[in-house]
């Protein structure tokens, strides 16, 4: 099934807008400055889209409760105006008008969490011109505080987070596209972070993903390589350290990655979407880290986020 939303599409991310157990969707469109939210019926299928302006060239969104009032609100990057904005949820699946932050350099991923453990959610940004990446910390009322910047590596494209050595803090993971590495920063609980430690990966690295590949309650990453045509899987030894990464060639630039248990086998699988070639490939899990051979599946023109 196919759903029109406005132009240029950026980022696409999840979650239930409107309070009735059911899965929605949200988009980025980066092309007419705006974003679209498809509320879902519970069967697969979502209603028209509603649109929101916003700022310049949205690149990322993404979703969580920033001022403690039970309702999902929304926050998106802008990579032309060097801002970022606030959609605050209604509850009913609709939103208020953006609260805009400038920002000191343009993102193109943002992430979410509690990384002071304060019950306060804050932001984390890539500044991909800068080397570095943005901490804000949240006061629960949907402003922030100023930024903290982090310098990583080159051009940091995207940020994940959770927590890598089982202290309950959040830590970060980053991309770094031009030195070929990914870059972990170990959370110190009060909303700051320890220098970066390095991994190296494929051939431009452009998308990261968290998970347990092999089933041994710590977190793992995959890391998409956009250069090499292939992805990395890092095992993770729960103390905020990674193992060798085991690659996978693909044969297609690799744009975004998700990551489920698509057989209900209780082993994450992976999905990989491939614009060149409009299909998307999964990759079932054994539950070692290791993954056995694709499935292709048609879809639309060019997919680029999955």
């Amino acid at each position: 099934m196919t759903y029109a939303v406005s132009d240029g599409l950026s980022a696409v991310t999840e979650g239930d807008f409107n309070n009735d157990s059911k899965s929605d969707l949200v988009v980025a469109n980066f092309n007419d400055d705006t974003i679209s939210v498809l509320l879902g019926n519970g069967n697969g299928s979502f209603r028209d889209q509603m649109t929101y302006t916003v700022g310049t060239s949205p690149t990322s969104i993404s979703v969580g409760d920033f001022n403690n009032d039970n309702k999902l609100d929304l926050v998106v990057t802008h990579y032309d105006d060097s801002s970022i904005s606030v959609l605050l949820g209604i509850g009913n699946g609709s939103f208020e008008n953006q609260i805009t932050y400038n920002v000191d350099f343009r993102s193109i991923s943002i992430v979410v969490g509690d990384f002071n453990n304060d019950g306060k959610l804050d932001l984390v940004m890539d500044n991909s011109e800068d080397d570095s990446i943005t901490v804000m910390l949240g006061n629960g009322d949907a402003t922030f505080q100023n930024e903290t910047r982090y310098i990583v590596g080159s051009q940091p494209s995207t940020v994940s987070a959770a927590d890598f050595n089982n202290d309950s803090i959040l830590d970060l993971a980053v991309v770094n596209q031009l030195d070929n590495t990914i870059g972990i920063l170990l959370g110190n609980g009060d909303g700051t972070f320890r220098n970066q430690t390095i991994y190296p990966t494929g051939t431009t690295p452009t998308y990261i993903s968290v998970g347990d590949f092999n089933n041994d309650r710590k977190s793992d990453l995959m890391v998409a390589n956009g250069g090499d045509r292939s992805i990395s899987i890092f095992l993770g030894n729960g103390n905020g350290e990674f193992q060798s990464p085991i690659t996978y060639t693909l044969g297609f630039i690799p744009f975004s990655v998700t990551t489920a248990d698509f057989n209900k086998d209780n082993r994450l699988d992976l999905a990989v979407a491939d614009m060149d070639n409009n299909v998307i490939n999964l990759l079932f899990g054994n539950a070692d880290g290791t993954f056995s051979n694709q499935i292709k599946y048609a879809v639309g023109s060019a997919p680029l986020f999955i």
